[in-house]
């Protein structure tokens, strides 16, 4: 921005700086919205207006050297807050309410829902989430459905640098973490909290869908004492996770295994006092396969599913229910249900935490 000629200012010895910015913001007569000028040993500080007599006065009793002088100075470039600030002149009128109102990040990969509307306007939204996110250093935006059990969408790099591969921090965890290869949602860090503040000493816990593994190394940086086994059948992942897990120093705790969820059930048939099913697109498919791990006195089932209003709670309950039911066990108790996340119209990601006997 070009500097703004004819402004009142106030000259001092640099050693007097911070004295003249607080007297001078005290008489209100600094003007904020330009930037201060260094020039050799000296300071010029923009004010709003020529000090009066009784400011004069007041400037002298505080400031034994200074000069009142008219200079140009340049303006303060303050920080862009939200996408409607930053393409709010940009954009059509009629496209500015299809900006997204939220995102997710993981590291420093924004990834972004487009309405189809902004599709001819992509690039310029993803410049625009550079200048809001300061720590963002790539944009993705999201390309297709979440599809199959690795939960993987299409994204495309619509700004920065391109790169994916980052290193992610929740809860005192570091995740190591490729967004374009592998699942990882940063919106389920306060559930993963919630299920690792359960888990009790001795236990052992069956995370049947772990991905990069944050459900199990949150649960095993906070216990020492618990077995965690943790298991994924993507091959891309799977890397990820075993780094994550020494990364996190939890190896003693967390026993990565590759490999189809139900050929890895018949080694790890009864051993479990609590299963994590965080896939939630398909996760009855698989009930049958966590009432097989759960120990043959019961335990406690996380189930996690896609659910519609309305009683989007009570159609997973009983959902699940059935399901158990159908694997020769029983539901005996609803410890609680939650909704997770709103994930469309009406929809919900859900959670059912339910002892199994």
């Amino acid at each position: 921005m070009d500097a703004v000629p004819g402004v009142c200012g106030l000259k001092v010895p640099k050693r007097l700086g911070q004295k003249a910015i607080q007297i001078t913001t005290k008489l209100t007569l600094i003007e904020k919205n330009l930037k201060i000028q260094a020039v050799g040993d000296a300071l010029s500080i923009p004010l709003l207006r020529a000090p009066s007599k009784d400011e004069e006065t007041k400037l002298k009793d505080v400031l034994d050297d200074y000069t009142v002088v008219t200079s140009s100075f340049a303006p303060k470039v303050r920080p862009v807050k939200s996408l409607d600030e930053a393409l709010g002149r940009v954009l059509p009128p009629n496209l500015v309410p299809f900006l997204p109102r939220s995102m997710d990040i993981v590291g420093t990969v924004a990834i972004l829902e487009l309405s189809p509307h902004l599709d001819p306007w992509k690039r310029l939204v993803g410049q625009a989430v550079l200048r809001v996110n300061r720590n963002v250093t790539t944009v993705l935006a999201k390309a297709g459905m979440v599809e199959g059990e690795h939960r993987l969408r299409r994204v495309d790099v619509i700004a920065g640098t391109g790169k994916t591969a980052v290193v992610h921090r929740e809860h005192g965890c570091t995740y190591y973490v490729d967004p374009r290869v592998v699942y990882f949602s940063p919106r389920l860090s306060e559930e993963r909290q919630r299920i690792a503040r359960q888990v009790q000493a001795g236990e052992t816990v069956v995370d049947m869908f772990t991905g990069v593994g944050p459900f199990a190394i949150q649960i095993g940086t906070q216990h020492d004492d618990v077995t965690v086994y943790a298991l994924d059948s993507n091959v891309k992942a799977y890397p990820f996770l075993t780094r994550n897990v020494r990364a996190n120093g939890v190896q003693a705790v967390v026993r990565p295994l590759l490999g189809d969820v139900r050929a890895l059930a018949e080694r790890l048939d009864g051993v479990a006092d609590r299963v994590i099913m965080d896939l939630p697109a398909k996760a009855a498919e698989f009930v049958d396969v966590a009432c097989r791990v759960l120990k043959p006195g019961g335990g406690m089932l996380h189930y996690y599913c896609f659910e519609a209003e309305p009683a989007a709670l009570e159609k997973a309950v009983e959902r699940l229910r059935q399901r158990v039911l159908e694997s020769q066990r029983v539901l005996r108790e609803v410890v609680d249900t939650r909704r997770v996340r709103q994930i469309g119209p009406r929809r919900w990601h859900v959670v059912v935490d339910a002892c199994i006997h």
